[in-house]
């Protein structure tokens, strides 16, 4: 018997005893074989925890991206794409101060490394507010 926990997506996982599986690949798999690399497996009611058989199917990532960009709202489109912009914007500002890089990891794993200096909070601040960009850092004026 398989233990069941769903996660924080939605997914139904299950545990064999030996690993933690989504279940509806483990379905998938036991009616249809191995998913290939690359594909992904689609609840086509759009239920994450229905994982009859008849309600799942195998697409390429693409073809799911495509699905999933056809049939959600303009509301919706227009938030995913705003949080991913400026998810990117801010990263792309972030990844090229190697200070605040550290410090940002360390606190990730729980180190500590101390305050940020006052001189890497201002550059923090005009890379969050897109005064400074470009690799080598340039003002915008």
């Amino acid at each position: 018997m398989f233990k069941k926990k769903m996660n924080a997506a939605g997914y139904i996982r299950i545990y064999n005893g030996e690993e933690w599986r989504l279940e509806h690949r483990y379905i998938w798999e036991q009616h249809n074989g191995v998913i290939e690399m690359g594909m992904i497996i689609h609840h086509r009611d759009g239920n994450r925890s229905n994982n009859n058989i008849d309600n799942l199917e195998m697409m390429n990532k693409s073809e799911h991206r495509k699905y999933h960009m056809l049939h959600i709202s303009d509301e919706t489109r227009k938030r995913m794409s705003e949080s991913a912009y400026k998810a990117k914007a801010h990263l792309k500002g972030i990844k090229r101060d190697p200070e605040i890089c550290k410090k940002i990891s360390a606190s990730k794993m729980g180190v500590k490394r101390g305050p940020l200096s006052e001189e890497h909070k201002k550059k923090l601040s005009e890379i969050q507010t897109g005064k400074l960009r470009g690799p080598y850092k340039k003002k915008v004026l």
